[in-house]
């Protein structure tokens, strides 16, 4: 079983983040986490960078509880 979350550092994206894991744990699941973006150009590096350290926090609390975890950034445009 796989989990597909997205993220972009809210509550409710947090919240999310607890629930998915409560559920992985519980069925045994890979949990994907991703995060969009909607431009990716010199301008916004510190943007990119902001959410690329997002998801290191998102995939420590898999990594913490031995769940599978990847993460992906995808950024359109």
């Amino acid at each position: 079983m796989k989990i597909l979350v997205g993220y972009d550092g809210s509550n409710a994206a947090k919240e999310a983040l607890n629930l998915a894991r409560m559920h992985a744990k519980s069925f045994g699941a890979e949990v994907d986490v991703i995060t969009s973006m909607e431009k990716g150009t010199e301008n916004e590096r510190d943007e990119i960078e902001q959410a690329e350290r997002g998801l290191e926090w998102a995939k420590s609390l898999f990594n913490e509880n031995d769940i599978a975890c990847n993460t992906h950034l995808l950024i359109r445009g």
